[in-house]
C-alpha cells in the first residue's frame, strides 16, 4: 500500500492544479474538498496586488502650502485694492460736487447782490435782490451759508477751507485757494500713497451787477 502512496499523491496533486487553473468549471464547495491538501486561490478569495500610490512628502505639502497662501495674498491685495479705488472714486467725486455747489450757490447769489462786504478774508456778506442778508464764513474746517454748511448732508467727512479766500475788486468777488479735503478716518490708502485725498477748485472771480458798495 506504501508504494502506491506517492502515485496516488502525484495525481492528487496534478487533479488539484488542474481545477484550480479551471475554477469556473467548479463550486468553491467541490474545489476545497478536491484540492483541501494544496489549497490553491480560488477567485474570490484571490488577493490584489496592491499597487503604491505615490503621496506628497511633508516638504511637498509645506511648499504646496505655501503657493496657496502667496497666491491668496495676491488675490486679497487686488480684491483691496479695487474696493480702495473704488471709495476713493467716490471720495473725490464728493470733493468736487461740493466745491461746484459752492461756487455756483456763490455765482448764484452774487449775480444781482447789493451791499457786499468781506469783513475779513473768511467772511463774505451781502443782501440778495430779495433782501436776504448772505453770509458766507469758513470756520472750524466748513464753510457756511447763514450758518448751513455745504458739506452737511455729504455721506463722507470732508474739510472746507481757502487760501486767500474772499477778496473784493470794485464790482467783483474773487474767491481764491477753495480746497475740500477728505479727513475720514477711512480715507484710502490709495489717497495715502498719491496725494489725491484733496481737491482744489481754481480761483473764482464772480461779476457783481448791482453792488451798491463799490460804486
Amino acid at each position: 500500500m506504501e508504494r502506491f502512496k506517492k502515485p496516488i499523491n502525484a495525481l492528487v496533486q496534478s487533479a488539484a492544479a488542474w481545477a484550480c487553473a479551471r475554477p469556473h468549471r467548479w463550486s468553491p464547495a467541490v474545489l476545497t474538498a478536491v484540492v483541501k491538501p494544496w489549497p490553491c486561490r480560488l477567485p474570490h478569495h484571490r488577493q490584489r496586488k496592491q499597487t503604491a500610490r505615490p503621496g506628497l512628502t511633508l516638504i511637498e505639502a509645506a511648499i504646496a502650502i505655501g503657493i496657496i497662501g502667496i497666491i491668496g495674498v495676491a488675490v486679497s491685495n487686488v480684491l483691496l485694492a479695487g474696493v480702495e479705488a473704488q471709495l476713493s472714486s467716490k471720495i473725490h467725486t464728493h470733493m468736487e460736487t461740493t466745491a461746484l455747489n459752492i461756487v455756483d450757490q456763490l455765482r448764484f447769489d452774487l449775480r444781482f447782490a447789493r451791499n457786499v462786504t468781506a469783513p475779513s478774508p473768511t467772511t463774505l456778506q451781502f443782501t440778495t435782490q430779495d433782501n436776504v442778508a448772505v453770509t458766507y464764513s469758513f470756520t472750524g474746517g466748513a464753510l457756511t451759508r447763514n450758518g448751513t454748511s455745504f458739506t452737511a448732508n455729504v455721506p463722507v467727512t470732508l474739510s472746507v477751507t481757502c487760501g486767500g479766500c474772499f477778496q473784493t475788486n470794485g464790482k467783483q468777488v474773487s474767491l481764491s485757494g477753495l480746497q475740500i479735503t477728505d479727513v475720514a478716518t477711512g480715507q484710502s490708502n490709495i489717497d495715502r500713497a498719491f496725494g489725491k485725498a484733496s481737491f482744489i477748485y481754481p480761483d473764482a472771480t464772480f461779476d457783481v451787477l448791482t453792488a451798491t458798495t463799490f460804486e
